[in-house]
């Protein structure tokens, strides 16, 4: 190939937003029409294929374009290796006929219709679609609502002998009938009552350009789509086809504003809160100690919304990405990556030498990044990080969704809606037969939209979770489930009701084995599961309680109702149990504990008969993981008490510091478990209560009092106080939020017993107005002690 042409060619493709090339599945008639092109010229075929190679090039030096003759035998548009391959021909002959040829199709080209470039107005479109906080230059919309373009040709367009259809698809095999093939021919009109259609709402012509209103459906399907632009002028009777194909993507997202979609969601306040906002708080502990933590969302920073349109291509077809249902059941499933390469790998063991620790994450955006990069599951989460980066998938891709806390939850592995306890005829627990378990707290989502799918009256939020514990349809997934179903018993409605409303309202069932190794069931707690379910409140920082969202008040007849109606569905009939005991028992711990603190527990006990009774009392307490699973034995105590008739007695438990202090992992929590023995009737009362051991918190505070502007750096100071009395090693302090320069970590020296430690980071905020950053400290002691600071960015 000459290097003139060689270099044309290299230069052409890369001109302008868009590109040339040729519809799918064209390459096999190009080799024919370009034989035929020769051969009516009486070329040698080294000669066509130089012949073709100036044409394109000539056609490609506009960067977008692409022609066809539909009726003869011209199809100027070959690779360019495909040129190289053909380019020894030196017949002088030949190279003269194709300077005329060159010549003549320029004259042509004038007559043709031509793209000439497509501004698709980013800027204003994103403001009126609510999506100009992506950190994205490309056109990011939400269905149903119209949008804006400008495209200009290369002359005026003369419908007698011109047609326009604008093109917008996505997938790879996109089709008419699933909505992933989308045509808008500008000559048509479009009826105004069409609204299952992408339409041209409104046109205005103005010389050699065309202003455009394009209005998606209200049930558009959901990701990434191209656009491109053909273009066919008849001229003697043959038409041109003319292909504009535009470089960047553009997005389709839901749309919470708009009344027609089934994500729509009427509050303003509530748009801002569970769409809008890029950082929350979500809660831990125990029904004793309910704190937070800080997360950034992050749902508009770069990879986000690649890795949840790559969720979607990768498990949905385009007629089920229409779906708000279906894609928080493909969300649910690819957070995790039990089963599948999802984003994030669980692991509740305390190994995390090859990964990340779960309690060192502050929020998605690393954890999604990292996915993308490396192609695999990102090590480690646990049930908050998996409810957190949900989250951020589900609001960027603008369906209005919460990360909800639920104390004191559930996990109920066969479905009987019980949770079942054994204790062998020492007191102690038998774990080789306690499958069930009760997490001191569950992190998990709900999702706002309607309910097609499901009989009228359960649209509203609905419960889901990526944390991977069972599987539904055979994937490590759960939900969505209509919190209202839930509420009242109605387990047999999609999806995963059963193990949901196990979560929230269970009976706890204590079974202690006889003399004759024979498990009876001794105590049934009714109000001992699902407490202080808790949310972000709207525009605040504070807690809010949804308990009553999940279930009817404690003890009440509707309550109860809804527990049965249940367990009518479960695997095991509703158990009740006569209650004929004199003597109560209580357990109560302390509210709040410290850690570093030791911790005063107190059994309570009121004979209310008229004769003396003899208690045998165990007392155990247990380090653990917060799902329950054990880690160290901290103390038994064994203690005989002797009542007199009506007389009540209280006993005291101390733990000490000293007793968990070499102990400690991420998340720990201290369980106490207390069996009592009335040995004059044989009556066995059990129970378990759990503590969770307070982190210090993070200072976090701007060390210059200069405004904080926008992509100029500011110093950060943190500041932490050791409450053990042991010496922190591995030291290091990671700080995210709205940086330029995205997550930064720092590494500090030991920390001894009781000392303070100051440290510095740098941070570059790259986005206007208020914004959080948060800190995160890890040791070989102390595991995810946060806290965060409020910058106010100035332009």
């Amino acid at each position: 190939m000459p290097y003139w042409l060689r270099n044309r060619s290299r230069r052409g493709s890369r001109r302008g937003r868009g590109r040339g090339g040729s519809s799918r599945g064209s390459r096999r008639g190009r080799y024919g029409r370009h034989a035929a092109f020769g051969g009516d010229l009486g070329l040698g075929s080294g000669t066509t294929a130089i012949a073709s190679a100036i044409i394109a090039a000539a056609t490609r030096s506009t960067g977008s374009l692409v022609h066809h003759w539909s009726s003869d035998t011209i199809h100027p548009a070959i690779d360019e290796d495909e040129a190289l391959s053909s380019s020894d021909s030196s017949d002088d002959d030949d190279m003269g006929i194709l300077d005329a040829i060159k010549f003549s199709f320029d004259e042509l080209r004038d007559k043709f219709l031509n793209v000439e470039s497509v501004d698709l107005k980013e800027d204003e479109n994103k403001s009126k679609h609510f999506t100009n906080e992506f950190e994205y230059s490309e056109l990011i919309l939400r269905r149903g609502s119209s949008f804006n373009i400008t495209i200009t040709f290369n002359r005026e367009i003369n419908k007698d002998i011109d047609d326009v259809v604008v093109v917008l698809f996505t997938g790879s095999n996109p089709k008419e009938s699933d909505g992933s093939l989308n045509r808008i021919r500008l000559q048509q009109e479009t009826s105004q009552d069409n609204e299952t259609d992408w339409r041209c709402v409104d046109l205005l012509y103005d010389g050699s350009t065309v202003h455009m209103s394009i209005r998606p459906p209200a049930n558009a399907v959901i990701g990434s789509y191209k656009l491109r632009i053909r273009t066919f002028t008849r001229i003697d009777g043959r038409v041109n086809n003319t292909l504009y194909e535009h470089m960047e993507s553009l997005y389709v997202l839901f749309n919470p504003w708009l009344e027609e979609d089934e994500v729509y969601l009427g509050s303003h306040a509530e748009r801002h809160e569970y769409v809008l906002n890029e950082t929350g708080l979500l809660y831990y502990g125990t029904i004793h100690n309910k704190e937070s933590m800080p997360w950034n969302f992050g749902q508009f920073d770069r990879p986000v919304l690649d890795a949840a349109c790559l969720i979607l291509t990768n498990t949905l077809t385009p007629r089920e990405r229409r779906s708000a249902v279906l894609v928080t059941r493909a969300v649910s499933a690819m957070v995790n990556s039990q089963d599948d390469n999802g984003v994030l790998v669980g692991s509740w063991g305390g190994k995390y030498h090859d990964g990340t620790s779960p309690s060192e994450w502050v929020g998605s955006v690393p954890i999604i990044r990292e996915y993308l990069e490396v192609g695999r599951g990102v090590r480690y989460g646990q049930c908050w990080v998996f409810s957190g980066v949900t989250t951020s998938i589900m609001r960027c891709l603008g369906i209005a969704c919460r990360s909800i806390t639920n104390f004191a939850s559930a996990h109920d592995t066969d479905i009987d809606m019980t949770i079942d306890i054994y204790l062998d005829k020492h007191g102690n627990t038998m774990d080789d037969r306690n499958t069930d378990s009760v997490w001191n707290f569950h992190v998990w989502n709900e999702a706002w939209y309607a309910r097609s799918d499901l009989p009228p009256g359960y649209g509203g939020w609905q419960a889901f979770d990526a944390t991977p514990q069972e599987t539904s349809d055979g994937q490590y997934r759960a939900g969505p489930a209509p919190v209202q179903a839930i509420k009242n018993g109605q387990v047999y409605l999609n999806y995963d009701a059963r193990f949901i409303f196990a979560e929230v309202n269970a009976d706890k069932c204590y079974w202690v084995e006889d003399h004759n190794k024979e498990m009876q069931l001794k105590r049934i707690e009714k109000k001992a599961i699902g407490k202080f379910i808790s949310t972000k409140a709207i525009g605040s920082d504070e807690r809010e309680d949804i308990t009553r969202n999940y279930k009817h008040s404690e003890g009440s007849e509707a309550e109860r109702v809804a527990v049965q109606l249940a367990c009518s569905q479960g695997s095991r009939p509703y158990l009740k149990r006569k209650a004929d005991d004199d003597c109560d028992f209580d357990l109560q711990l302390p509210d709040d504990v410290f850690m570093g603190q030791d911790i005063q527990c107190v059994v309570k006990l009121n004979n209310k008969s008229l004769r003396r009774r003899k208690v045998k009392l165990v007392i155990t307490s247990r380090l653990l993981y917060y799902t329950g699973i054990p880690v160290a034995m901290l103390s038994k105590r064994t203690r005989t008490v002797n009542l007199s008739p009506k007389e009540m007695e209280k006993i005291d438990v101390n733990i000490e510091s000293e007793d968990y202090a070499d102990s400690l992992v991420d998340s720990a929590h201290v369980k106490v478990y207390v069996m009592a023995k009335v040995v004059e009737t044989g009556q066995v009362w059990a129970a378990e209560d759990t503590i969770s051991l307070r982190l210090p918190t993070l200072s976090v505070a701007l060390v210059s009092s200069d405004e904080v502007i926008k992509n100029q750096k500011v110093k950060l100071e943190v500041v932490l106080n050791n409450p053990l009395m042991r010496r922190l090693k591995n030291c290091r302090v990671s700080i995210e939020g709205p940086d330029k320069e995205k997550r930064k970590t720092v590494e500090i020296t030991d920390i001894g017993p009781k000392q303070e430690i100051r440290t510095h980071i740098h941070v570059t905020p790259n986005r206007l107005g208020q914004r959080k950053f948060v800190a995160v400290f890890q040791s070989n002691l102390i595991m995810g002690a946060t806290g965060h600071v409020v910058l106010d960015v100035k332009e």
